[in-house]
């Protein structure tokens, strides 16, 4: 009951949730407008468009199993390459949005819901959906989105529904599915994670083998990692850049559903880690991290908001600095005076959030470790 009253108390008014949904809308112009989408295909771009003019079995694996994005757009009566832009930017739409949401119901501010989902939105990892929206990374990362938030709000039928949706999308989603086994209730996990298992391989068999032989790729992919770490390191912090380090002290003085929000934080978190050893667009993995970031760097804000808004606003550097970052890599310039005049400033406020925050954060690992314990040994009685 007590649960129940406080998702009530979080919940958006209509005129609230409208607002919010203006703003995700917003923002997915902006980047329509300010992002040019490539225009040569690459070659898992150029499997999809076909995927959504000829069928699913006109490609080879593993692509033919992430269908559902191409199937919807061959239902669409617009050329595939347009058509998978529209459901590419309709699900992300629904990020944005559900970014926000996601923080609402945690408990944090309409001001702060709309810093994550901007500071979101600026970052290379999410950027990417805009530069080549003829993928099916949309979909899934939609699928990601409405999974964390029916988790946190302990809603398994909507949680298992989205991960069914979202293994016929990516399988990157697989990752997060085990999430439903770190409740109370994780019985109902079990099922949920049979069910998406059984979905994830019924694609294969039904659609077809063959995603083995192409495994030597992959794996020379990490290699090339193991040869050259610092190269794979810079790759992996610029896809998030200056929120990184928001994220992570966000992450540390979560303001309520502590344990569930830290249980999506690390299984997404292994998830992207493997998954970045064996490709090289390394941006594309991380993306799955995007509703926990959304919410580690709108708890920043909202803990500064609550002491004086001022001092909030000083944070909108790191988003400056976020569009400094993406624009360096988008038109790879060899002029990096923006990006550094952007990014001192907002480095320098990094440091003072951290101390500003440092007694919450101190106190939230605490909590942290007081709520796993509880969990651990209440899942040892049953």
């Amino acid at each position: 009951m007590e649960v129940a009253q406080t998702f009530d108390a979080n919940r958006p008014t209509v005129k609230a949730a409208l607002l919010l949904l203006a703003i995700a809308i917003l923002l997915d112009i902006v980047g329509l407008c300010t992002v040019s989408a490539r225009i040569n295909f690459s070659s898992n771009s150029a499997f999809y468009i076909r995927m959504a003019q000829d069928g699913t079995t006109s490609v080879e694996p593993p692509f033919r199993y992430r269908a559902l994005a191409p199937f919807v757009a061959h239902l669409l009566p617009l050329p595939a390459d347009q058509a998978l832009v529209l459901v590419s930017h309709v699900s992300l739409v629904g990020c944005l949005f559900l970014a926000m949401l996601i923080c609402r119901r945690i408990g944090l501010s309409i001001h702060a819901c709309v810093f994550g989902a901007t500071a979101l939105f600026c970052s290379r990892a999410f950027t990417y959906n805009y530069v080549n929206p003829y993928m099916t990374d949309g979909v899934a990362l939609l699928a990601i989105f409405v999974m964390v938030y029916a988790y946190i709000g302990e809603q398994e039928t909507l949680f298992g529904v989205a991960a069914v949706v979202g293994v016929l999308a990516h399988e990157i989603t697989v990752f997060l599915v085990p999430a439903m086994l770190f409740t109370r209730r994780w019985k109902r996990g079990l099922v949920i994670c049979a069910i998406s298992a059984l979905v994830f391989l019924l694609t294969r068999f039904w659609l077809g083998a063959g995603y083995a032989g192409s495994l030597k790729k992959e794996f020379l992919f990490i290699s090339f990692h193991l040869a050259h770490p610092l190269d794979w390191l810079k790759a992996v912090v610029l896809t998030c850049y200056l929120l990184w380090p928001l994220f992570v002290m966000g992450v540390a003085m979560l303001p309520a559903k502590r344990l569930p929000l830290l249980v999506c934080t690390g299984l997404l978190s292994a998830g992207a880690v493997f998954l970045s050893l064996f490709v090289l667009d390394t941006e594309r993995t991380y993306s799955i991290l995007a509703p926990v970031v959304a919410v580690g760097v709108a708890t920043v804000f909202e803990s500064l908001w609550k002491e004086r808004g001022i001092k909030a606003m000083g944070l909108w550097t790191v988003v400056l600095a976020e569009i400094a970052s993406a624009q360096a890599y988008r038109t790879g310039t060899k002029d990096l005076r923006l990006l550094v005049l952007c990014s001192v400033p907002a480095m320098a406020y990094i440091v003072y959030a951290f101390g500003a925050c440092f007694a919450k954060i101190r106190e939230g690992l605490g909590i942290h470790a007081a709520a796993v314990r509880q969990f651990v040994a209440g899942f040892s009685t049953e």
